[in-house]
């Protein structure tokens, strides 16, 4: 009975070892899809590096422009102060301008009122002098 309960247990034991077996098996084809998954992982890693490497550059760039941006805008900022202050100086050249042509205006006006003033003595003068003398007839040396 022995032997017939060992050979049950052997049996049982085989059993269990095929079904170990059949396990291991398994496991085998899930251990090799496990090292492509890892292959495939370590191709991906690379890949990033390398999108992590030109982001890099970007970045560098970008900084890069960032600072030739700033010179740019320190650069429009000197030549918009530069442009108000032509802006200020044309103004006033303007104003002077304008207060200039006033006075010759001004000064043309009094010039013209004195003339007409003058015009009207020689009027009253004229009317006043019973006569008339001719012109003086110049003698010549010859």
């Amino acid at each position: 009975m022995e032997t017939q309960a060992l050979l049950e247990i052997l049996g049982k034991f085989d059993i269990v070892n095929e079904g170990l077996l059949f396990i291991g098996n398994s496991l085998e084809g899930v251990n090799k899809r496990l090292d492509t998954i890892e292959v495939r992982l370590d191709v991906i890693d690379k890949r990033l590096d390398v999108i992590d490497a030109r982001l890099d550059a970007v970045d560098v760039r970008l900084d890069a422009i960032d600072v030739r941006l700033e010179g740019i805008d320190v650069r429009l900022d000197a030549m918009d102060v530069r442009l108000d202050t032509m802006d200020k100086r044309f103004d006033a050249m303007d104003i002077r301008m304008d207060t200039m042509e006033e006075k010759f205006e001004r000064r043309f006006d009094q010039v013209d009122a004195r003339l007409e003033s003058i015009a009207y003595d020689i009027k009253k003068i004229a009317e006043w002098v019973p006569f008339r003398t001719l012109p003086l007839n110049f003698i010549s040396k010859s």
